[in-house]
């Protein structure tokens, strides 16, 4: 097992605050505020601010250090239509080949993402959710488009965390991944436009938040 470095460690403080909401976009990165909230030197956190800037998680800006990227409407606008293009087309794949124990092991991911939400860990439910559509998508035996599903995963993950804790939003969401499930299991083709309601409702409700912003 590889054994992480400083700087891996330090870069995955700070990107579990990112997601939870803790820096929002357009929020400073500043070395001096991380050395002292995690007790380490400089060194590291520079070389960590570099790897999230590697994955799309901190932009190094002239005169202005590094910050959190912005998000604006064109991205999410961009965003929404990668989803469907993707889901969609992984989902109808799927719903063909898919077995009893592909089933199962969504229904575990949704069992966790219930259990999240009962306990208000919301960005454990955001990982799980995004989980939920990443596994159609890495068993639709496509490995070229779950590779580019996971590359826009960080801007997705940096989408949901503006959202906010408004328990109703969640619980909605919840009972949306519960109907797509059951749609799934009886490979129903109604799937697909659930599916297409569910990303264009999540896309709406951060264009509404980022207004706030």
């Amino acid at each position: 097992m590889q054994i992480k470095t400083t700087a891996d460690q330090i870069a995955d403080h700070i990107r579990n605050a990112l997601f939870n909401g803790k820096y929002l976009p357009g929020d400073r990165l500043i070395e001096t505020e991380i050395c002292s909230w995690l007790d380490v030197s400089r060194t590291p956190v520079r070389e960590a601010l570099h790897k999230l800037n590697a994955e799309g998680l901190a932009e190094f800006r002239p005169n202005k250090g590094v910050i959190v990227p912005l998000i604006d409407n064109k991205d999410i606008e961009e965003i929404y239509e990668l989803r469907v293009l993707i889901e969609l087309y992984c989902v109808r794949k799927f719903v063909r080949i898919a077995t009893e124990q592909h089933f199962e092991e969504m229904e575990n991911i949704i069992a966790q993402m219930k259990n999240s939400i009962s306990s208000k860990d919301i960005p454990s439910y955001f990982a799980l959710s995004l989980e939920f559509h990443a596994y159609y998508i890495r068993h639709c035996q496509n490995e070229r488009m779950y590779s580019f599903f996971n590359s826009i995963r960080n801007t997705m993950r940096m989408g949901q965390s503006i959202l906010g804790k408004t328990s109703s939003f969640y619980w909605k969401s919840m009972d949306e991944h519960l109907e797509i499930m059951r749609l799934l299991k009886n490979r129903s083709p109604e799937c697909e436009t659930v599916l297409r309601l569910h990303i264009e409702d999540a896309c709406n409700q951060m264009r509404e938040k980022m207004k706030k912003v």
